[in-house]
């Protein structure tokens, strides 16, 4: 019976624990950090001898986290900023610390920590949303309203913490993949409520935040569900069908339209898909350029863990704005490619090959879209070298991985 009440005990202060360190992910970065301290100190303590083999065995994602963490401190030898590339280690250093938390809690993990640690990135979310919607109607009552405070960078800078764009688009699509699915209440009729109030609040913020790769995700989103749905098979191609045209006409509409002007910090979605459609040319494909062309002459190890902006510069047009603005790649498998060469980017891919191979083993719904949101949107941005994407992606990854291949294995242990 003490061990029973000992067992629950710890597995409550573990769920605690995700839920703070997903609640800290899009507030300040001590506050996360501290987070992340706490939970890998609490997991370290039940780390056991045996739990080595697992990671040091390479058919375990575990491995290639620390094998990937072992090449950026032998890419700093050659690093050309030296404090900015030990800023970076020391900020990447999840990469080794987080896959021995896991490995030594993996047992712990059930649907009480699934919850926990979703629940607590939807509050602090709708803590900001509600935080920037009543700034907003502040404004309004006092007349210092302006139309920025309602669109991009306006929007975010009157959250609870400033959050970067993509990146906040981003986590408000992987909520509304988390929302769509889940039960808060027993009660149907508030359920579906408080289910609908959610989504509609995480829905308009995504549309007024203006991230184009996140309106795409959310709409392929859509698109899931409508073929998801039980209806016959007619009338789901007649839905595809209708949700094509209409994406199509507004396309087609947007880009023959009267030109729309932006206002600083207040691009909606109507004129960034114009500037997009209407341009001759695209600032990241001028950016990914110059990115290519570094990699070319450094193509097996890269330029080292500080990113080499240096080069970079050097391959851009004076006053342009990767120029003026020292743009990172903008891609993940790009930026990876440019600090680690070719054998980072190899060790990156098998990181990435063993969470899809346990995602589609397990057919996890949540953890195939995650995999999904964060694959898709990396090809815009380069989201590990910001805090809130590097933990996004390493914490929320191993959680699934973790969970799932325990699954895995108890079922194979009960065959």
């Amino acid at each position: 019976m003490k061990g029973i009440f000992y067992q629950n005990k710890r597995s409550i202060f573990l769920n605690s624990l995700l839920f703070l360190v997903a609640f800290s992910l899009p507030f300040s970065l001590a506050f996360n950090s501290l987070s992340i301290i706490l939970f890998s100190l609490f997991c370290l303590s039940f780390f056991k001898v045996e739990n080595i083999k697992t990671l040091l065995n390479y058919k375990q994602v575990y491995f290639y986290f620390i094998l990937f963490y072992l090449f950026q401190i032998f890419s700093y030898s050659y690093s050309y900023d030296k404090n900015l590339a030990l800023d970076n280690l020391i900020k990447n250093i999840v990469y080794l610390i987080l896959p021995i938390a896991f490995v030594s809690v993996k047992m712990f993990l059930n649907k009480n920590s699934f919850n926990a640690l979703f629940n607590g990135l939807l509050m602090s979310i709708i803590l900001s949303l509600i935080k920037v919607y009543w700034h907003i109607l502040r404004s309004i009552f006092t007349s210092t309203f302006e139309l920025k405070y309602f669109l991009r960078e306006g929007f975010v800078e009157n959250g609870i913490f400033k959050i970067h764009v993509p990146y906040f688009s981003m986590l408000i699509v992987f909520l509304i993949v988390y929302v769509v699915k889940i039960e808060f209440l027993r009660n149907k009729n508030w359920n579906l409520v408080l289910k609908t109030s959610i989504l509609l609040l995480l829905i308009v913020s995504l549309f007024l935040l203006s991230g184009l790769m996140s309106v795409f995700l959310f709409v392929l989103f859509c698109i899931y569900l409508v073929f998801k749905n039980p209806c016959n098979r007619s009338l789901k191609i007649k839905l595809f069908i209708i949700i094509f045209s209409i994406i199509t006409a507004t396309f087609i509409f947007i880009k023959n339209m009267e030109k729309l002007e932006g206002v600083r910090g207040a691009e909606n979605i109507f004129f960034r898909v114009q500037n997009l459609m209407n341009s001759d040319s695209y600032v990241r494909i001028e950016n990914w350029k110059s990115v290519t062309e570094v990699i070319s002459e450094n193509f097996f190890f890269g330029v080292g863990v500080d990113g080499g902006i240096t080069e970079l510069l050097k391959k851009r047009e004076p006053l342009t704005e990767p120029f003026v603005n020292k743009h990172n790649a903008h891609n993940t498998l790009l930026e990876t490619m440019l600090r680690y060469g070719f054998f980072g980017l190899v060790i990156f891919c098998l990181i990435i090959f063993h969470l899809i191979s346990i995602s589609i083993k397990t057919m996890n719904y949540y953890f195939s879209w995650f995999l999904i949101i964060f694959l898709l949107s990396s090809l815009t941005e380069s989201y590990l070298q910001r805090q809130i994407g590097l933990i996004f992606f390493v914490f929320f990854s191993l959680f699934f991985y973790t969970a799932n291949i325990t699954k895995i294995t108890k079922k194979l242990v009960h065959k």
